[in-house]
């Protein structure tokens, strides 16, 4: 995990499903906020990643540089792309 600086914007992950992640991750980058983003598919980020986010493969891969994450999950999400 990344060290909050307290004299610049965190970096925020954003997880989550359609609608809500591009409203989230675009509502930061508008912000000027370091998002970092992640979907299966990465054509379906193209937007935000036009707008300055930073597109991860792994939803893994955003929780680990971020210094907190936002996510908009369904259950079915949760049991089968993030295992515990």
């Amino acid at each position: 995990m990344t060290t909050l600086n307290v004299n610049k914007k965190p970096i925020v992950g954003v997880i989550g499903r359609r609608i809500m992640k591009k409203s989230f991750a675009s509502s930061l980058l508008s912000r000027g906020y370091n998002v970092h983003v992640y979907n299966r598919t990465k054509e379906k980020t193209q937007s935000l990643i036009e707008k300055g986010a930073v597109f991860h493969s792994t939803s893994r891969d955003p929780a680990l540089v971020a210094d907190l994450v936002m996510t908009s999950l369904t259950f079915l999400f949760f049991t089968v792309f993030l295992p515990f």
